[in-house]
């Protein structure tokens, strides 16, 4: 017997299912960083993401792709948003010399000194990812952890990002990207219509796109929905791209490897 009651509860599931989805729209792009910045900043977030068996536990097989694309000759690592140091560790057993970015100081201080223990070094700097300031020509790989370029809302900012990247790497290099793939977030238009019109209702994200959504209901995340939409956004940095795996079998990640000519 379907109770009136449990008709209700289904409802305000369903209907907080929905609030959550505008919060994309009504928050501004600065607003969705700062958002992102507060939850990898709280220090529950932070002392798990220090936890040994993490940071011991070495690259996903996925992950592991890069090394057949890598250039042979140098091996300077720029590791954007490099966190408590599972990847710079792995990647540093692996022969690279490894500097770190990440918006955390006490993440950057727990990487340099987690490697410093397995007789390692790491440069780390404190920088906000999709406003870096890095020398010209001074990487032959920069590795984009995890999910991060998609924790980036609007095409403008995340490409401008991918110019400084290419600035950043030495002629010849590779950009090794990951990113969230999951067609199943695109909208149906008459959806993605009405949460375009509370954004502009709300003077909120008024770039908002096909994708944007809180991943696990409490992260911004840009799910790209289609190859087609991640080669147009790659073609506006400059750099070549040579390989993209959208199946990874790895919770919706994806990976591209770009080239600087």
């Amino acid at each position: 017997m379907n109770h009136p009651r449990i008709r209700w509860a289904h409802f305000f599931i369903k209907a907080g299912v929905f609030i959550r989805s505008l919060i994309p729209a009504v928050l501004r792009p600065a607003d969705l960083i700062e958002m992102s910045h507060r939850l990898y900043a709280d220090p529950e977030n932070i002392k798990s993401a220090c936890d040994e068996r993490y940071l011991s536990s070495g690259l996903c097989d996925y992950e592991r792709d890069l090394f057949k694309w890598a250039p042979e000759n140098g091996r300077n690592l720029l590791l954007l948003g490099v966190g408590s140091g599972r990847e710079a560790l792995a990647l540093a057993a692996e022969g690279f010399i490894v500097t770190g970015v990440d918006f955390i100081p006490e993440l950057i201080d727990h990487a340099a000194k987690r490697l410093a223990r397995d007789g390692y070094r790491m440069t780390g700097w404190v920088q906000e990812i999709s406003e870096l300031s890095i020398p010209h020509d001074s990487f032959n790989v920069v590795w984009l952890s995890y999910n991060m370029y998609s924790v980036l809302p609007t095409s403008k900012r995340r490409t401008s990002m991918l110019r400084r990247i290419r600035c950043a790497l030495k002629p010849g290099g590779v950009f090794f990207c990951q990113f969230l793939y999951d067609p199943s977030r695109a909208q149906q238009s008459g959806k993605f219509f009405i949460r375009k019109i509370i954004a502009w209702l709300t003077f909120g994200n008024f770039q908002l796109e096909q994708g944007d959504c809180m991943w696990n209901g409490i992260e911004y995340i840009h799910a790209f929905t289609s190859q087609k939409e991640i080669i147009r956004e790659f073609a506006e940095s400059g750099m070549t791209v040579r390989h993209i795996e959208l199946n990874t079998k790895c919770d919706q990640r994806a990976y591209a490897v770009l080239f600087r000519e």
